[in-house]
């Protein structure tokens, strides 16, 4: 089975502008450079947004990417890692007063180790950084996190966890919530009532997240 690279949001409440500058030092300090932009748009019936082919464009500025995009439903930019010299693709769209948010890492950096970070590390300490800093409420990855730009509805997620169901995912499984959408109290229990997959391990983030990841090995 292949190695999922696919990550997925709840909405940001503002504009894409804001949702970029929001990772602005996070980009900084893992030596992000920029590459290229692409737009994305709407289907004409609204029932999805779609990656536009022939719209990508070379660019190493955020500011001219965005001035370009103006008149566009959405904005893919197009980063090389260079500290782990690795590839990402940040997705960005307008959905009604929100920003619908994703995210797309090549095959590599899901298993990226080195001398001093275990296979994983680097990649579970970046979503939950990315996570905190974009201020989402939820965020997942893994096998059950299909490709498509479409932010994450908290109900479903909820639902599942609730039941057991989705401690029981095939793994790798990535999944950040905040506590405002689940008391630690009614997660440990959860934890209690069910049984997880023994690589699915939780945390608790002191910046008000539960983690539940089998991605640091």
């Amino acid at each position: 089975m292949s190695t999922p690279t696919w990550v997925r949001f709840s909405p940001f409440k503002g504009t894409v502008e804001s949702a970029i500058a929001r990772t602005a030092l996070l980009r900084k300090q893992l030596r992000f450079r920029l590459r290229e932009a692409a737009r994305l748009a709407w289907a004409r019936n609204r029932s999805k947004v779609e990656f536009v082919d022939d719209s990508l464009v070379k660019t190493n500025s955020e500011k001219e990417a965005l001035k370009r995009a103006e008149d566009w439903d959405g904005l893919a930019l197009s980063y090389e890692v260079t500290s782990i010299k690795a590839l990402t693709y940040l997705y960005f769209w307008k959905a009604d007063k929100n920003t619908g948010m994703a995210l797309e890492t090549d095959t590599q950096i899901p298993h990226f180790a080195s001398d001093q970070l275990p296979e994983g590390k680097w990649f579970e300490e970046f979503l939950c950084r990315y996570t905190v800093d974009m201020g989402a409420s939820l965020s997942a990855y893994g096998f059950y996190c299909p490709v498509e730009y479409k932010s994450l509805e908290a109900q479903p997620l909820l639902k599942e966890l609730r039941d057991g169901s989705l401690l029981l995912r095939p793994l790798p499984s990535f999944l950040m919530i905040a506590d405002e959408l689940l008391s630690q109290a009614e997660m440990a229990s959860i934890l209690r009532s069910h049984k997880k997959h023994p690589s699915l391990h939780y945390r608790h983030i002191d910046k008000g997240y539960h983690l539940l990841s089998s991605i640091t090995r």
